[in-house]
């Protein structure tokens, strides 16, 4: 009967079916129950048995499995008779409550919608505790038992529950070993649900130990949740719900943080140790005073440490920088107005070194004072590079390079000569200290030293002398016409010499003739031999000569450079040719003797052009129009197209003067206008001077040259250097007057008009000088 009993018993429970709620039902469990725990017994007195006969490991898991299977198996007992006694009280039970019992106690509070489900133990001193509830909402009879357990947290009471029937109340900061797990993982939480109580251990930087264990108090209600450090890592006991909230609020506030940092502050004015308290007093916290008092005390957000090189700074980044401010605002209240110190500034817009002259000028006014003002550092002596000396030959006149000998110098003064310039690196003297400021050209900065108190005049200062300045196009026109006329118009018909054959001789024969020809039937005299010998019967040989020359050159020469300056700074236009004079015979002395060669010496003509132009603005007050004066100083040389073996003539115009123009006018230099004429005639003595045919034993020359030349100069000033510059760019496009068909065929036009007024003068010319001959 036993044994069919404990079958049927066994097959009901891995049925997992339920008991009736009975007297039948309760004899069975009882005296299943009984059976298991009577097992349980024994299997705990063959543990002692194996411990005194030294049994295996072995034996000792099996025996460890069945007590684990034995437990389990009283456990899903207790809980399928508490489960099903549950739900058959139930159904009789209301479905849902309002729980709308205004104020009441614990007690009662369990005892009306929580001891259907488990023996509540409620300890004496809470029992007793006021707690209010209202609602207008019915809640169903599932949600009781959870909505019990969240209304005792929120009030600092937890439930724990000892086994499958009886659950016990107690006061959370007392018990906080009643705990469901211990997890060290973030990410384990969501394993658990909101309400279950866990020992979460939380290991945060240790630097940062104390600031978050303060965090974490601060921010957590002290009825439901436990924080204590343990060592490097901070125990947190609450429910899941609380944990959560507290992770999330670090990772929030602290997770993009460094960490802490150490700094050593070096004082200057203040001793470290006064330093120190004035830290302590800035970063205390005077709200700690308020705080309940099992609340633990904050930890120092800056920790100070004062030693004989500093004070040393341990905190947060930003704590450590804030502290570092406020030392050095406080040492900067109390500093010596006449300290030195360095300043840095980068020109945007103007030359550093003429910003250091103006501030080293302005400085030592300021100063007033001799010590302030430092002695200019002589220049340095300007290092020239000799020329190469040639090698000297041997004795026997061997050497790398033939050996010659200049001999005597000839230096012939020449307008303009290219200067011979030796390869080697430029010396750049330009000046890079003015006085107590120093100018860096490669970065256009300046590095001053200077009195603290007179830094903020001197940046005063910099704003409105490092500004844009304004620039001048300079438009420049020069025309130089240059008239040749030249005229030769005459005959000749007695002209010296031998006979008619066309030979250039100038000596007087009276017997030439030709070789191998008979002198008596050969003889061709000409007009001396006739006079000297009268010959009968023949007339003397004599050359004509008819001379009509008619040359005009029209040269024009016109330059229109145009350049941009900025104000007060020299502009230069040099447009020269370099060609080659003859100096003539040069002796050279070689090692085979005295050689003459000639020399030539390279020179330089053209334009060359030097403009300073000085920008008059009116003042804000003022109306009119802006002035501008200028400086020029012109050279304009023209020289003939010579061969290479003649010196050319070369013409120098020269202007040198200071003008003050409106802005767009045009100003004329120039105007220089020269006239020469040279008349000349060759005649027979006698002959020529016979009234209507002297014309034909003399040669009339005339010869005119005129030159003009014209300078105009328009000066414009640029204020916006990029409207302004646009506007003149497209202007110039605009000025390709060759390009139009309409110009090219009055340009072919005044070509043939001009031709044909040449073939005019020429005839006018031709009569004119016969009728001034009669």
């Amino acid at each position: 009967m036993r044994l069919l009993f404990l079958t049927l018993f066994s097959l009901c429970l891995f049925a997992d079916e339920s008991y009736s709620i009975d007297v039948d039902g309760a004899q069975t469990f009882n005296q299943s129950l009984s059976e298991l725990k009577h097992e349980l017994s024994e299997k705990f007195n063959q543990a002692g048995l194996l411990a005194e006969s030294d049994a295996r490991d072995t034996e000792y898991e099996e025996l460890l499995k069945e007590i684990r299977a034995k437990r389990a198996k009283i456990r899903e007992m207790e809980e399928t008779w508490r489960r099903t006694s549950v739900e058959e009280t139930a159904q009789n039970d209301e479905p849902y409550a309002m729980w709308d019992v205004g104020e009441t106690t614990l007690s009662q509070l369990v005892m009306e919608y929580g001891a259907s489900d488990f023996l509540y133990v409620i300890p004496q001193e809470l029992s007793g505790m006021k707690i209010s509830l209202f609602s207008g909402i019915p809640l169903p009879h599932e949600s009781w038992s959870e909505m019990i357990e969240m209304i005792l947290a929120q009030n600092g009471v937890g439930v724990k529950r000892l086994n499958a029937f009886v659950k016990q109340l107690y006061i959370l900061k007392l018990d906080p070993s009643a705990i469901e797990a211990v997890i060290a993982k973030e990410i384990d939480l969501q394993f658990f649900s909101s309400h279950t109580r866990l020992f979460f251990v939380f290991s945060p930087p240790a630097e940062q130990l104390k600031s978050v264990q303060s965090f974490f108090e601060r921010f957590s209600d002290p009825k439901q949740a436990l924080i204590q450090a343990i060592g490097s890592k901070i125990a947190i006991v609450s429910s899941r719900e609380n944990v959560e909230k507290l992770l999330s609020l670090y990772h929030a506030v602290w997770e993009q943080g460094q960490g802490k940092i150490v700094r050593i502050v070096n004082m200057a004015k203040i001793q470290s140790q006064e330093a120190e308290k004035v830290l302590k007093t800035v970063f205390s916290d005077t709200t700690s005073k308020s705080r309940p008092t099992y609340y633990p005390s904050n930890a120092d957000e800056l920790a100070t440490l004062v030693l004989p090189q500093g004070l040393v700074l341990i905190g947060e980044p930003g704590t450590v920088e804030r502290a570092q401010k406020v030392l050095a605002d406080l040492e900067s209240q109390l500093e010596d107005p006449s300290e030195k110190i360095i300043y840095w500034y980068t020109c945007k817009h103007s030359n550093p070194e003429d910003i250091a002259q103006v501030l080293d000028q302005v400085y030592e006014s300021l100063m007033s004072s001799g010590f302030e003002k430092k002695a200019e550092p002589t220049p340095p002596p300007l290092v020239t590079t000799p020329p190469p000396v040639p090698p000297q030959p041997g004795a026997d006149g061997s050497g790398p390079f033939p050996y010659i000998n200049p001999g005597s110098a000839f230096n012939p003064v020449l307008p303009a000569t290219a200067p011979f310039v030796q390869p080697s690196l430029l010396e750049k003297d330009s000046k890079t200290s003015f006085g107590n400021f120093i100018v860096d050209s490669k970065t256009t900065s300046i590095l001053m030293v200077v009195r603290r108190e007179e830094l903020p005049k001197i940046k005063t200062l910099l704003k409105k002398l490092d500004v844009p300045k304004k620039m001048v196009q300079l438009d420049v026109l020069l025309v130089e016409k240059k008239l040749n006329d030249n005229r030769e118009i005459g005959f000749n018909l007695l002209q010296f010499g031998t006979n008619s054959s066309g030979k250039k001789e100038t000596a007087v024969q009276y017997n030439a003739g030709e070789f191998g020809i008979d002198n008596a039937t050969s003889f061709k005299n000409g007009l001396m031999s006739f006079i000297f010998s009268r010959p009968s019967g023949k007339f003397p040989a004599a050359d004509v000569k008819f001379n009509f020359l008619l040359a005009q050159e029209d040269i024009r020469i016109k330059a229109n450079p145009s350049v941009l300056a900025i104000n007060q700074t020299p502009a230069q236009i040099s447009i020269v040719e370099e060609i080659s004079i003859n100096n003539g015979a040069f002796p050279i002395n070689t090692p085979t003797g005295t050689v003459v060669e000639k020399s030539f010496t390279r020179a330089q003509y053209g334009i060359t052009i030097n403009l300073t132009p000085t920008i008059h603005m009116p003042g804000f007050d003022e109306d009119g129009p802006s002035f501008i004066s200028l400086e020029t100083d012109l050279e304009f040389d023209t020289t003939k197209i010579i061969s290479e073996e003649d010196r050319p003539p070369v013409t120098r115009r020269h202007i040198e003067n200071e003008v003050r123009v409106a802005d767009g006018e045009t100003i004329i230099l120039g105007g220089l206008r020269q006239e020469i004429q040279e008349d000349s005639r060759e005649k027979i003595p006698f002959l020529g001077d016979l009234p209507g045919i002297g014309k034909l034993f003399g040669t009339t020359r005339s010869r005119d040259i005129s030159t003009e030349m014209f300078i105009f100069i328009t000066p414009r000033i640029i204020r916006d250097s990029v409207e302004d510059l646009r506007s003149i760019r497209q202007e110039e496009y605009r000025k390709r007057a060759g390009d139009i068909p309409e110009f090219l065929a009055r340009i072919d036009e005044a070509k043939d008009l001009e031709r044909r007024r040449l073939f005019g003068q020429s005839l006018k010319l031709l009569f004119d000088m016969n009728q001034n001959g009669r």
